[in-house]
C-alpha cells in the first residue's frame, strides 16, 4: 500500500524546497563529468521536459531578444524554427496583449545563480512584465531572480504559481 494513502489528511504538506546554486551546480558537475553526459544533451532534456509539461495544450512561442552566436543555442533555434515555432524579438511590455494573447507563459528567462541585475536590457524589462501578468506562469526550475537557496524572492524577479522542476524532484 502507498504511504500517501495511509497519510492523515490533517498533516501538513510537504514544504517545497528548491536546489541551492550550489547543489545544482554540483549535479550538473556530476552529470557532465561522471555520468558522461554533453551540454547540449542536457539542454535537450530540460527543453523536453517543458516542452512535455505544456506543448500538450499550449502552442509555444519564444521570446528571444538579441540571438546567440554560441553553436548550441544556434542549433536549438534552427531545430525550432524547422518546427514552424515562432519568435518574438520583443515582448510586449501592455500586460493585457499577453493576457489576451496566450493562455500560459513559460519563465525560462534566468537560470538558478544569475541575478537580474547580470542580464539588463530585454530580460529586466521582460521580467518586470512577467511579474505583471495574469495568466498561469510556469517557472524552470527555480522562478527567475529567485536566491539559489531558496526563500524570499529578490527585486527583479517572477515567482511562478508553477514550478517544473528539470534536474531533481
Amino acid at each position: 500500500m502507498s504511504t500517501t494513502a495511509c497519510r492523515d489528511p490533517a498533516e501538513a504538506p510537504e514544504e517545497q524546497r528548491f536546489l541551492s546554486t550550489e547543489e545544482a551546480a554540483a549535479l550538473e558537475r556530476e552529470l557532465l563529468e561522471d555520468y558522461r553526459f554533453g551540454r547540449q544533451q542536457l539542454v535537450e532534456l530540460c527543453g523536453h521536459a517543458s516542452a512535455v509539461a505544456v506543448t500538450k495544450e499550449y502552442e509555444p512561442t519564444i521570446f528571444y531578444p538579441t540571438r546567440s552566436l554560441d553553436p548550441l543555442h544556434r542549433d536549438l533555434t534552427t531545430q525550432c524554427e524547422k518546427m514552424d515555432i515562432p519568435f518574438l524579438s520583443y515582448l510586449p511590455a501592455e500586460v493585457q496583449l499577453i493576457n489576451d494573447a496566450y493562455g500560459l507563459v513559460v519563465d525560462a528567462v534566468l537560470g538558478p545563480g544569475v541575478e537580474p541585475r547580470e542580464v539588463g536590457g530585454p530580460c529586466t524589462r521582460a521580467l518586470a512584465t512577467l511579474k505583471l501578468l495574469s495568466i498561469p506562469l510556469v517557472s524552470l526550475d527555480i522562478p527567475s531572480g529567485m536566491p539559489g537557496g531558496g526563500g524570499r524572492v529578490r527585486a527583479g524577479e517572477t515567482w511562478g504559481a508553477h514550478v517544473l522542476k528539470l534536474l531533481l524532484p
